[in-house]
């Protein structure tokens, strides 16, 4: 009883947190809306002058910058640090843990491209009765959810609480111990699963349904429903960055003196 009247705790700290921030979360959506704007209209620039090829050399590592500036600047106005880190410690940070996060899923699309080759291998190393048992349709699909599992849960909600604390706040000592605090909270993994299940049943469903009507209809069916997609994705991972927020600051009250002065202003 004493975890779950924590984890509602955690909730409604969370909540609080959502709506007092308010203003992040417009800022992430027109952030992120203006980003997606400029790159559409960089792909649709023709390189057939030099001054063309010219503008988008440029404009490419900007877009890049600009959005690594948008996601530290969000993830600052999440935590509402005492002093800000400088953007020389958390841009590179942040990009040290995107090139992470980015080794690790290549590193497991490769390794499911191999299912087939363990699966088969495994089921030929058990004995008879063992074969029965596990088929090898029951290993590949063993394989298949681990690779799930590791790729959609246990990856972003390991990395996640090390790209906001540390891009957000920079390094201290209390670091660490802010990051495992997250991670022992079991509503932080169930977070991390309702929010991916209700994003990507959503997501896809939207992206699947056409009204079947005429050209016309298609048009603004695609636009109505790529924004209503937009729109659910940025407030799941406001969501997400609000409960996060909130176990951040439980770590921070239940720390030493340097954790309970670190995010000062950090109460909704």
């Amino acid at each position: 009883m004493k975890k779950i009247a924590a984890a509602l705790t955690l909730l409604k700290d969370a909540a609080g947190i959502a709506l007092s921030r308010w203003r992040t979360l417009l800022l992430q959506a027109g952030g992120l809306l203006a980003a997606a704007l400029l790159f559409y209209a960089l792909l649709m620039l023709p390189d057939s002058h030099i001054w063309t090829v010219a503008i988008s050399a440029m404009a490419w590592p900007v877009l890049a910058l600009g959005v690594l500036w948008l996601e530290r600047s969000v993830f600052t106005a999440m935590l509402r640090p005492a002093s800000h880190p400088s953007w020389k410690i958390s841009v590179p940070l942040l990009l040290f843990w995107i090139a992470l996060y980015v080794t690790a899923w290549l590193f497991l699309s490769h390794a499911s491209d191999k299912f087939v080759l363990y699966a088969s291998y495994l089921n030929s190393r058990l004995p008879a009765p063992g074969r029965a048992m596990l088929t090898y349709e029951r290993i590949h699909g063993l394989f298949e959810d681990l690779y799930l599992i590791l790729q959609w849960w246990l990856l972003p909600g390991l990395l996640l609480p090390c790209v906001v604390t540390t891009v957000g706040d920079g390094l201290h000592r209390s670091t660490w111990h802010r990051i495992t605090s997250v991670w022992r909270e079991w509503i932080w993994w169930l977070a991390i699963i309702l929010l991916r299940f209700v994003g990507g049943i959503y997501t896809t469903r939207l992206l699947l349904w056409h009204p079947q009507r005429s050209a016309y209809v298609e048009v603004f069916s695609a636009v109505g429903r790529t924004t209503a997609i937009y729109l659910l994705d940025v407030a799941l991972w406001y969501l997400l960055l609000s409960l996060l927020t909130a176990c951040l600051l439980k770590a921070n009250s239940a720390g030493g003196p340097e954790d309970s002065q670190r995010l000062t202003a950090s109460k909704p």
